[in-house]
Formats: C-alpha cells, structure tokens, sequence
C-alpha cells in the first residue's frame, strides 16, 4: 500500500510538472512564430499560458485514456532520454560555434560531461523496444511538419537571421 501511494503521488508531480513545462515550451515556440500565437495567450488575472496547458492537458487526458500505460512510459522513457541527448549535444556545439556566449548555467568538465551524457542516454534508448522508436520517429516527423509547413515561415528569428 505504501509503495503504491508513493508510486501515485510520483506519477502525480511528473504528471504536473510536464503539463506546467510542456505549456511553457509551447508558449516560447509561440512567441517566435514557431507556432500559432494562440499557444502564447496569458490568462489575464493568473499570468498562465492558459490555452496552452489546456490544449496540454486534454491532449494527455486523451493519450492517457486510449494508450496502454507500457507505452506511455516507454514514449515518456524515449522522448525524456532524446531531449537530455539533445542538450548534452547542444552544450558541445554550442562551447565550439560560440565560445563567449552568456551562460547562466554552467557545465562542470566539458566536453566530458556532456559527451557521456550523449553516449549515456542514447544507449538507455537503445534498450527500449524497438516499436518505441517507431513512435519516436512518428513524433519527429510529425514536428518537422509542423516546422516546415508553419514554423520556418514564421519564426521571428529565423526572419532576424535572414535579414
């Protein structure tokens, strides 16, 4: 009984935490142009991406309800793993094409850390089910439509750099 409660209440927290974050990720992608500046509205008395963790939340709602729970938590495992995958090379990139950028935060060892961060998830990923990568890359090529059909006309950054 007790394991299950602590089982819930962590199910709990990582439930809100990626519904608050994802919203806020979403409103950033908004604020570019990346995305339709629906994702970018501020609830006027709580300062909140409001449609935005709406949207978040029926969509999970919906995921949750139809999905077996193994592949929820495979496709959170995946996509959790390729995001660390992404920054960890993003730190190595970007200490190589901008060496004297403002950093808020810092990396201890580079390029240690973040190489075996990139050599460490990517073969946690690895032993996930191989239909889990299916899914992974069905949701990339779901993104880069969304990217290529909206956001790279769009972005204000992208125009910036163009100009």
């Amino acid at each position: 009984g007790i394991i299950s409660a602590a089982a819930l209440a962590g199910l709990t927290s990582v439930l809100l935490v990626m519904l608050l974050g994802s919203a806020r990720v979403l409103m950033a992608m908004s604020r570019d142009g990346l995305l339709p500046p629906v994702f970018s509205a501020i609830h006027p008395r709580f300062q909140t991406p409001y449609i935005g963790t709406a949207i978040v939340g029926v969509f999970v709602a919906l995921m949750a309800g139809f999905l077996p729970l193994d592949a929820l938590l495979e496709m959170t495992n995946i996509g959790t793993l390729f995001a660390f995958c992404v920054v960890c090379g993003a730190v190595l990139v970007m200490r190589k094409i901008n060496p004297t950028a403002p950093r808020p935060f810092r990396c201890p060892m580079v390029p240690i850390v973040p190489a075996a961060g990139v050599i460490i998830c990517f073969l946690l990923m690895c032993s996930l089910p191989a239909a889990n990568w299916v899914r992974l890359f069905a949701w990339m090529g779901l993104g880069l439509a969304i990217y290529f059909a909206y956001g790279r006309s769009h972005s204000h950054l992208g125009k910036a750099a163009a100009a």
